[in-house]
């Protein structure tokens, strides 16, 4: 972090003790970081520079504020002297749902760990459902912004939700750029190919959600890159976006063998959105797998 940058910050905060620069999100609009003030753990996002995607930290403190606690407490925000935006919130203590959910890779027939992640994924679409239940939608869930605290699941990083009853600040009005490539709904991509403008959606959260899933289980991606003949991470990311919303390259449900998860990732990442369950739909179902035993 800048020395500018980290004066601002601290003299809002107090000096930290300690800062740990975390993985960029958002294509790298925003720098997150670690840092420890006097015994407490903080997550900082800052998203430094003069263009209108300077304002995504700060939108994020805006959006978190009106959602109120489901999104937990800003501790505090403002702006950079040579220009962008900062914020401040609690750090989230817990496992993220890649780590929930990787134990069964290889190991789909250890009972007690299937019956964890059963626990885990209905979790996960409960805590996405409070969301929606509020009038948001996520925009960017990744493996990462999906956290399992001990008071139950934290989804990270709103800088992109929306709810279409909320206005927000004029220089908030930002032009959403899609979620991760390799959670986007074939008609997502397609639409952005076409440069068309999206907003966020909960039937497009609730895919990107299983397309986490998915990840999780698998190591892998639901579109199949390696038959459409590209890295499982490629550089090009228009070939990525091209792949996915051709539909053509997609693998096949059946290929997980968990045969209690199949039919609710079949539904969540149906390619057309009528058909794909709601949040909370699909977490009651996976709710009363848990209840049944039902980890087969």
């Amino acid at each position: 972090m800048h020395d500018t940058i980290a004066a601002a910050i601290q003299a809002a905060l107090g000096p930290w003790q300690r800062i740990t620069p975390l993985p960029d999100g958002h294509q790298g609009r925003l720098r997150h970081h670690a840092v420890m003030i006097n015994g407490t753990r903080l997550a900082v996002t800052v998203s430094p520079g003069d263009g209108p995607l300077s304002h995504l930290a700060a939108r994020e403190a805006e959006v978190t504020r009106a959602i109120g606690p489901t999104a937990g407490p800003v501790v505090a925000s403002g702006t950079l002297p040579e220009g962008g935006s900062w914020m401040a919130r609690p750090w989230q203590h817990g496992p993220t749902v890649d780590a929930q959910l990787e134990q069964l890779r290889g190991r789909v027939d250890n009972q007690s760990a299937r019956s964890d992640a059963l626990r885990a994924m209905a979790d996960a679409a409960g805590a996405l459902a409070n969301l929606h239940a509020l009038g948001w939608a996520h925009g960017d869930l990744r493996p990462q912004h999906i956290v399992h605290t001990p008071r139950g699941v934290a989804l990270l990083n709103l800088a992109w939700a929306h709810n279409p009853s909320v206005k927000l600040r004029p220089e908030h009005d930002l032009p959403y750029p899609g979620p991760l490539v390799h959670c986007r709904t074939p008609g997502t991509a397609r639409r952005l190919l076409a440069g068309d403008t999206i907003t966020p959606t909960p039937t497009d959260d609730v895919y990107a959600l299983a397309a986490i899933w998915w990840h999780s289980l698998t190591d892998t991606w639901p579109t199949n890159y390696q038959a459409a003949g590209l890295k499982p991470e490629p550089d090009d990311s228009l070939a990525v976006q091209r792949a996915v919303a051709s539909e053509q390259w997609r693998h096949q449900i059946e290929l997980i063998e968990w045969r209690a998860v199949s039919a609710p990732l079949r539904a969540a990442l149906s390619a057309q959105s009528q058909d794909r369950p709601t949040a909370r739909d699909l977490a009651d179902q996976l709710g009363r797998l848990v209840a049944q035993g039902a980890d087969e």
